[in-house]
């Protein structure tokens, strides 16, 4: 079974919080900064966790990086072809995950996250898929 985690954009600060508690019914609860500060999350748009992970190692992330709605992907084929995909949305209609028309499951090839929605939103002009 996956974890269930959730993640949120402060606005405010721009920055992604990944250390949420309290969490409510109804997207409230407090976060809690890296300096141990706490901020009412109010409504800062949160993102679950898909249970999916991407397949690029690096330095900074060692092991596969958790991929959550509101991220942008780079897909590799296995003949090497690179294509950016659109944002990792839920679609309730077929309860699962999607990337424009795919869906996040049936992505074949090298997958890494590039970025996400509010960070690199310059990502998304570029002609997703």
């Amino acid at each position: 079974m996956r974890a269930i985690r959730f993640r949120a954009w402060d606005g405010h600060k721009i920055q992604m919080v990944t250390d949420l508690t309290d969490m409510e019914q109804g997207d409230t609860g407090y976060v809690t900064y890296a300096d141990g500060t706490h901020n009412r999350l109010g409504y800062y748009p949160l993102m679950q966790y898909t249970g999916l992970k991407d397949s690029k190692h690096t330095k900074e992330y060692p092991e596969d990086q958790e991929i959550y709605e509101g991220d942008i992907l780079k897909q590799t084929s296995w003949d090497k072809v690179e294509r950016v995909l659109k944002p990792v949305e839920w679609e309730f209609k077929y309860l699962t995950y999607y990337c424009g028309i795919q869906s996040l499951s049936s992505l074949i090839g090298d997958i890494e996250i590039i970025g996400n929605i509010y960070e690199h939103e310059h990502l998304l002009k570029g002609g997703a898929v």
